[in-house]
C-alpha cells in the first residue's frame, strides 16, 4: 500500500468530528474497505472518470487506491481516515464525518440527529461485520 499524507479534506490544517468506527488496520486493508462500502456503479464511475479511464475491474490495488484518492474520497459522505491523516496508530476510521473546521475558521454551526446516524450506522455495522456497539464520536485535529 502506498503511504499518504493529508487530511480528508486535503488540508493539513483541518479538524474534524466524525462518527464512525475505529478499525485495526491490519484487519480492514484499504482496498478491502473500498470494496466492502462503495457499491459497483461508484467504483467503475469513479475508474472510468479517474486519470487511468479504466474500468474498475481493470484496475490492480494500487490504482484503485489512486482512484479512491483522486476521484471517490472527496465525493462521498463516507470518510476512510488512517494513521498518516490523525487515526490512532495502526488504526482506520470509518465513517461520517459530521462537522470540520478549515484552517483558523470557527466551527459551523450544524444539527445531526443521533437517532438518524445511529440507524445508518447499523447497515455499516452489518457490511463491516463489526458492532454497532463500537460506533465513536472521534475529534481529529
Amino acid at each position: 500500500m502506498k503511504a499518504r499524507k493529508g487530511f480528508v479534506s486535503n488540508s493539513s490544517s483541518s479538524s474534524f468530528v466524525v462518527v464512525g468506527f475505529i478499525l485495526d488496520k491490519e484487519a480492514f486493508p484499504l482496498i478491502e474497505l473500498i470494496e466492502k462500502i462503495f457499491p459497483e456503479g461508484v467504483k467503475e464511475v469513479a475508474a472510468a472518470t479517474s486519470s487511468l479511464k479504466k474500468s474498475w475491474t481493470e484496475c490492480d490495488n494500487d490504482e484503485k487506491e489512486d482512484i479512491f484518492f483522486e476521484t471517490i474520497r472527496d465525493n462521498t459522505d463516507v470518510c476512510i481516515i488512517d494513521d498518516d491523516e490523525g487515526a490512532p496508530e495502526d488504526k482506520i476510521i470509518v465513517g461520517k464525518r459530521i462537522a470540520e473546521i478549515q484552517n483558523d475558521s470557527m466551527l459551523t454551526e450544524s444539527t445531526t440527529k443521533l437517532t438518524g446516524l445511529i440507524e445508518e450506522f447499523k447497515s455499516a455495522a452489518e457490511i463491516l461485520g463489526v458492532s454497532i456497539e463500537e460506533l465513536f464520536l472521534i475529534t481529529i485535529g
